[in-house]
């Protein structure tokens, strides 16, 4: 069974800890505009049981200020189970590659399931160690960092080598949190991407 072990923080300076992963030889991997699709049962008896299942599209990007598509993208799919206790987020993950994510979402609807929710995020990704930091940007939500290692004792090593140790842990997952903030403008939308307001209706 694959296990994702990972912290997520809140990131007030996303340079600031750019420049600490230089200072650290970090090596730099990608940046992309990721299309995340989650899909369920009519009676939502994935999400209902903590658990998620979804595709996403990785569209490698030039870093900002216009972010232009660079190559190719790639297609994942992911099953993630319900999150374990702890202070980190410990939760069995099983993933795939596909050729073409809109042919599995259209397999997932054949099957009786639907897409109940998508959202775009910006993602930076780094490797330090034995651990993946990657900087993430999501509508309205702002900017966060996610550490994942294979163990709790790698994640925390690579955390003090940054300088986050310290930092508050954020357990919200994006769906959720984009899903309050959608709720809290009166929103029904299920749709979030960096052309979406979030001003109140």
């Amino acid at each position: 069974m694959a296990t994702e072990i990972e912290v997520k923080y809140r990131l007030d300076d996303p340079p600031q800890l750019r420049r600490a992963l230089e200072l650290q030889g970090a090596e730099h991997r990608s940046f992309v505009l990721e299309t995340n699709r989650f899909y369920d049962w009519p009676d939502r008896r994935i999400r209902g049981q903590g658990c998620s299942l979804r595709t996403r599209v990785a569209q490698p990007i030039t870093p900002g200020p216009e972010f232009s598509p660079v190559g190719e993208p790639t297609s994942t799919v992911t099953y993630k189970g319900p999150v374990q206790p702890g202070a980190m987020k410990v939760r069995e993950e099983l993933e795939f590659g596909a050729d073409d994510a809109a042919t599995v979402g259209a397999m997932f609807a054949a099957m009786g399931m639907a897409e109940r929710f998508s959202f775009e995020k910006r993602r930076d990704t780094w490797i330090l160690g034995d651990c993946e930091i990657v900087l993430d940007e999501a509508p309205g939500l702002g900017h966060f960092a996610e550490i994942e290692g294979a163990s709790e004792q790698a994640v925390a090593a690579a955390a003090e080598r940054l300088g986050m140790a310290d930092t508050p842990v954020e357990r919200g997952t994006y769906r959720s949190m984009l899903g309050d903030l959608l709720k809290q403008i009166g929103s029904v939308e299920r749709t979030v991407t960096f052309e979406t307001s979030f001003s109140p209706e």
